[in-house]
């Protein structure tokens, strides 16, 4: 999956490649996350910009219910590009958790945790000081985002009879919350 991941994100940066006019460009986030609980996480973004688009990949920390690793593809286009302040951002990617949620099964034996669906979208506005170069600036942004989240139990059998056949249970989480971002364009 990482390397379809990879590959996807060479390509679209290749495509960028082609064109004459185009700029290396970074995204950094800090954002407060809100829904049935609070959270926090740090994203950098890296790409390529031509003209009001904007193409990349991102990573970064995510700690809402668990801290996981948001590995994402990021689409983004100024809807005014005489200002190029205001654009509307798409990532979607994989969610790989980083640690183990303790709420398992009294019966459980073991406990995995496999990547999960991640994605959000939202408008940013980016603040240009006259001391920064184009493009650069102070960005704030609000985003409607996603983290999916399963934990897939293994329990052992219970028969008179052994050996028994393990059976499995699988907890899914699908965690939608708002992100309030605060970052720097690069």
């Amino acid at each position: 999956m990482l390397r379809k991941l990879l590959l996807v994100t060479f390509l679209i940066n290749s495509l960028f490649c082609a064109g004459q006019k185009k700029l290396y460009r970074s995204y950094n986030y800090f954002a407060f996350l809100a829904g049935e609980r609070t959270g926090q996480q740090l994203t950098t973004i890296h790409g390529l910009e031509k003209g009001s688009w904007f193409a990349g990949a991102g990573t970064g920390l995510d700690r809402y219910e668990l801290l996981s690793l948001p590995v994402f593809l990021s689409g983004s286009k100024y809807l005014f590009p005489s200002s190029n302040n205001l654009l509307f951002t798409i990532n979607a990617g994989m969610s790989f958790p980083l640690e183990k949620k303790s709420e398992m099964l009294r019966t459980a034996v073991k406990a995995n945790y496999p990547a999960r669906p991640f994605g959000e979208a939202g408008f940013v506005y980016r603040f240009q000081e006259e001391s920064m170069k184009k493009g650069q600036g102070i960005l704030l942004g609000v985003y409607y985002s996603y983290k999916g989240m399963r934990i897939k139990q293994t329990l052992s059998g219970n028969c008179p009879n052994p050996p028994c056949a393990d059976t499995y249970e699988y907890i899914n989480y699908e965690l939608h919350r708002w992100a309030f971002k605060l970052g720097l364009a690069l």
